[in-house]
């Protein structure tokens, strides 16, 4: 945690929240679909989310 907290430059809640969002995301995905996010999809999830984190 401490490492993310470091590398985003963001306070621990804010982390958590980031957690959150991805691992929902793709949690939520295997559910409906019941097939893990592919690669291409993942780095998108990660390109709109890491811009608020900057």
């Amino acid at each position: 945690m401490i490492v993310l907290q470091d590398a985003l430059g963001e306070p621990e809640h804010r982390v958590l929240f980031l957690i959150d969002v991805v691992v929902g995301t793709l949690l939520h995905r295997m559910g409906m679909t019941g097939e893990p996010m592919v690669d291409d999809d993942v780095d998108a999830l990660v390109e709109m989310v890491l811009p608020f984190f900057r």
